[in-house]
């Protein structure tokens, strides 16, 4: 019987029937109340710590849609009244680590309620605290798989797999983009065309992990939500578009130079932008991007000298930094969909496993450069998961719409305002003005 059924051994054992192995402490008594304060020894003892170098996690780091999941609850043939099971949950959100503990649940001698039934008595310890998600995923994984040997003698007791839907682990991590292979581990999916190298899976598993990753990356919280394409900003950069006090910087010439070495360097930045996108998938386009960095980093410094002569600037400053997470994550993308495809370069001396590694890496420090910057402009928590799922949807990174409207807004008041000040009054020496380098 496969470990990942439903259903597990219910065979005679004799551990916990014969006296305890000398290595071995006695199995909990029924009549223990106190669950985790006596020298207690089940199967739950026994599940070892995950290999950190075999611990496979998604580029995003942390899940996007839940922080809570649960294995299958468990007892010993040979113990009544007593159950146990693992359960993770996210303990810090700022930082998406998990705690792991396990649960232990046991029948007392107390009797409640109108049938007599006998009182629970539920404690919780602590396996591991501060982990990734990944770690966490794979120690309930574990610890499901160990429980469910049919030479452990161990019995499954409570709500199954589909009483608790999305509380499962399975289906928990399948929504977010893993797969488990057919001895049960774990691994972090590249996306819905690929499959994780070096690990072999079920067809039925493929089908199952698919269709609820799916389903996941179009609903959010149970309403529907389609994420954008790419531009998780798009909603941010319309409102800096709309907001920003362009007329406030055209009403003083003094800055209209500035103003406009501003707009050339955003220009440059774009079109830095739209190449990599164009072009990634011939590999080594990552210049592309850091020169676009580069350009958004001069624009910055062109507000600094706006903001000297007295010009509103706070808006510019919060689209250069919308433009700088916009192109992060556009990278992250690349890397992303180069996984997926396999595209890695033929040339370099590392095989195409280290490059996958590596690029995976990349996803992630990317990632994480992005959620922390979105972080620092007041970003909620369901829109850093938004900004996170944009990465693993497997789908090609676009330019935000809503940077050319910003950048075609200020050339038309730009415009305007140049019509404006011919009537009657000298130019602007727009002419004169060295292009942005």
């Amino acid at each position: 019987m496969p470990p990942f059924s439903e259903n597990s051994g219910n065979n005679g054992s004799n551990r916990g029937g014969d006296a305890p192995r000398k290595d071995e402490r006695p199995l909990p008594s029924e009549a223990d109340d106190k669950l985790f304060e006596l020298p207690e020894h089940t199967t739950a003892d026994d599940i070892p710590a995950p290999d950190p170098e075999k611990v496979d996690m998604l580029p995003s780091g942390t899940p996007i849609f839940g922080t809570y999941c649960r294995t299958l609850a468990f007892r010993h043939v040979n113990l009544q009244n007593f159950y146990e099971y693992y359960e993770a949950f996210q303990s810090d959100e700022a930082d998406g680590t998990w705690d792991v503990a396990l649960v232990r649940v046991k029948k007392s001698n107390v009797q409640v309620g109108e049938d007599g039934e006998p009182e629970e008595r539920i404690a919780s310890r602590p396996v591991v605290k501060g982990v990734s998600f990944a770690e966490a995923l794979t120690r309930l994984a574990a610890f499901e798989q160990t429980f469910l040997d049919p030479s452990q003698q161990n019995i499954v007791v409570g709500p199954s797999r589909e009483d608790m839907d999305t509380d499962h682990f399975i289906k928990f991590a399948e929504r977010e983009g893993y797969i488990f292979d057919v001895v049960h581990v774990p691994h972090a999916r590249v996306s819905m065309k690929a499959l994780p190298p070096g690990a072999t899976f079920r067809k039925t598993d493929l089908d199952r992990a698919n269709e609820r990753w799916k389903e996941a990356v179009t609903r959010y919280d149970g309403a529907p939500t389609p994420l954008p394409a790419n531009g998780i900003l798009s909603d941010m950069f319309r409102r800096a578009a709309s907001k920003a006090n362009i007329e406030d910087a055209l009403t003083q010439s003094q800055a209209l130079f500035q103003m406009d070495q501003f707009f050339d360097r955003l220009k440059n930045a774009r079109a830095l932008l739209s190449s990599y996108i164009d072009e990634y998938r011939e590999l080594g386009k990552g210049g592309y991007l850091a020169n676009a960095m580069k350009a958004l980093d001069e624009a910055e410094g062109d507000l600094k000298k706006i903001d000297k002569l007295g010009v509103p600037t706070g808006e510019f400053k919060q689209f250069v930094e919308q433009f700088r997470i916009c192109c992060l994550i556009t990278h992250a993308q690349g890397m992303f969909n180069l996984n997926q495809e396999r595209l890695f370069d033929a040339t370099r001396p590392e095989s195409a496993e280290e490059q996958f590694k590596e690029n995976q890496q990349f996803v992630r420090m990317k990632t994480q450069e992005a959620v922390d910057r979105y972080r620092k402009m007041g970003a909620t928590s369901k829109e850093i998961q938004f900004l996170q799922a944009t990465v693993i949807q497997g789908t090609d990174p676009i330019v935000p719409d809503s940077i050319d409207t910003f950048i075609e807004n200020y050339e038309t008041r730009r415009e305007a305002f140049t019509k404006k000040m011919s009537n009657g009054r000298p130019t602007p020496p727009k002419g004169n003005m060295p292009p942005a380098p």
